[in-house]
C-alpha cells in the first residue's frame, strides 16, 4: 500500500522456503537476512526507545527467520549467526521490557544452545545469563535471578576481571535483585562499591555509571536514608538530561525516581508534578501499555492518595489496576 511492507500467505511463504530448500539455496538467502537483520540491530541499540513497533518487529522477523534456519542445521556459519541474533532477541525484549515471560522462553533454551556450542565460560554465553538473570527479576522470580546473578557475577569475574564492564554491569543487576528481595544493606554496599568502580572505569559520565548512581540513590530511599536518596536523584537526574536527553528511557526513570524520593519525604506537591509530567512523558515516548508507563501512573495515583486525594486516587488506582490486568 505504501511501499514500506512486503506481506505473503503463510502457505506461499512456506511453499518458497521449501522450494529454496530443495534447490539448496536457503543457507545462502538465510545469510543474507541475517546480514541485513545484525546490522539493523546493531543500529537500533542506541535508539530502539524512538521507535519501539519497529523494536518489536525486528523480533519477530529475527524469530521467523530463526525457523528457517532449522533448514540449514550443518551450515557451522549458520549455526552461530543464529545464536547471535537471537542473543538480539533477548537484548530487545529486556529493553522494551513488556513480557518477561516471552524473554525466559527464549533465553533459557538459548542458553542451553550456547553452553553446548560456545561453552560455558564465553563472553556471549555469560552476557546471556546476565540477561536471563535479568528477565526472572522482571517476572519476580527473585531468588532464581540471585542465583544466576551471583553464578554469572563470579564467571565474569573469573574469566573477564573484577574491572570488566561486563562484570560490573552483572554486579549492578545483582544489587536490582537484592533490593527487589528487601535485603537494603546487601544492595547499598553492592551499589557503592560498583559506582566508584564505574566511575574509575568508564567515567563519571557514562550512561551505566549513571544507571548505577541512580540505584544507589533508590537504595538509599528503600533504608530510610531520605535526605542523601534526593541529593543523589537530583544529581543524576541533571547528569542524564545533559548527557542522554530529556526523553531518554534513563532519563524518564531517574525523573520518576526523584518524585517517589520526594513523596518518602513528605513533599507530594513537588512529586505530583513530577510524576505528571513523567507519566506524559512515557506516554508519549514509551506508549500508554510500556510497563513503565503504567508503573508510573500507579506511582502518581498513590502520590495522590498521600495527598489525601482520595478519589482521584481510587479512580487512577482502578484505571491502573486494568490496564495491568490485560497487558
Amino acid at each position: 500500500v505504501d511501499g514500506t511492507t512486503v506481506t505473503a500467505h503463510r502457505l506461499v511463504m512456506r511453499v518458497i522456503r521449501e522450494n529454496l530448500a530443495a534447490a539448496s539455496r536457503m543457507a545462502a538467502v538465510c545469510a543474507t537476512i541475517a546480514d541485513f537483520l545484525e546490522d539493523l540491530a546493531a543500529g537500533m541499540r542506541e535508539s530502539w526507545h524512538q521507535d519501539t513497533p519497529a523494536a518489536r518487529e525486528l523480533v519477530e522477523q529475527i524469530m521467523a527467520l530463526s525457523v528457517s534456519f532449522g533448514n540449514c542445521q550443518d551450515d557451522i556459519d549458520l549455526a552461530d549467526r543464529s545464536l547471535r541474533l537471537r542473543w538480539w532477541v533477548v537484548w530487545f525484549l529486556n529493553s522494551l521490557g513488556d513480557s518477561a515471560a516471552e524473554t525466559i522462553r527464549i533465553a533459557e533454551p538459548l542458553l542451553a544452545d550456547q553452553e553446548r556450542v560456545l561453552g560455558t565460560d564465553h563472553p556471549e554465553t555469560l552476557t546471556t545469563q546476565n540477561n536471563l538473570a535479568y528477565a526472572y527479576r522482571d517476572a519476580g522470580r527473585i531468588a532464581e535471578a540471585i542465583s544466576l546473578h551471583e553464578r554469572t557475577l563470579a564467571d565474569r569475574e573469573r574469566v573477564l576481571g573484577a574491572d570488566h564492564p561486563d562484570s560490573l554491569r552483572t554486579r549492578n543487576n545483582l544489587g536490582l535483585a537484592y533490593r527487589e528481595a528487601g535485603r537494603t544493606a546487601e544492595a547499598i554496599s553492592l551499589y557503592e562499591r560498583t559506582l566508584a568502580d564505574r566511575e574509575r572505569v568508564l567515567g563519571i559520565d557514562h550512561p551505566a555509571t549513571l544507571r548505577t548512581r541512580g540505584n544507589l540513590a533508590s537504595a538509599y530511599r528503600d533504608a530510610g536514608r531520605i535526605a542523601e536518596a534526593i541529593s543523589l536523584h537530583e544529581r543524576t537526574l541533571a547528569d542524564r538530561e545533559r548527557v542522554l536527553g530529556i526523553n531518554h528511557p534513563d532519563t524518564l526513570r531517574a525523573r520518576g525516581s526523584l518524585a517517589n524520593a520526594f513523596r518518602a519525604a513528605g513533599r507530594t506537591a513537588e512529586a505530583i508534578s513530577l510524576h505528571e509530567r513523567t507519566l506524559a512523558d512515557r506516554e508519549r515516548v514509551l506508549g500508554i501499555d510500556h510497563p513503565d508507563t503504567l508503573r508510573t501512573r500507579g506511582s502518581l495515583a498513590s502520590t495522590f492518595q498521600a495527598a489525601g486525594r482520595i478519589a482521584e486516587a481510587i479512580s487512577l488506582h482502578e484505571r491502573t489496576l486494568a490496564d495491568l490486568e490485560r497487558v
